[in-house]
């Protein structure tokens, strides 16, 4: 990489307004969680089609035995 520009950037704005960036630039792959990173792996290794929907329900089930574990366990 190599320096050919320094100083600044004035910005005019054209009769409509700025324009929002278009295409790919400036934009970045969101980060996916760990059980969605599993949820494909599986997927593909196994010919699944589980989608985001059922991570959603499995989050719900973990959440549940974990709150119904945690009540009784200290009652």
């Amino acid at each position: 990489m190599e320096k050919d520009f320094e100083g600044s950037i004035d910005l005019e704005p054209a009769e409509e307004g700025f324009r929002p960036i278009t295409g790919e630039a400036g934009r970045k792959d969101k980060k996916k969680s760990p059980l969605t990173v599993i949820i494909d792996k599986i997927n593909e290794r196994y010919g699944t089609d589980f989608t985001e929907m059922h991570k959603e329900l499995l989050l719900l089930s973990i959440r549940y035995v974990f709150r119904y574990h945690t009540y009784f366990r200290f009652k």
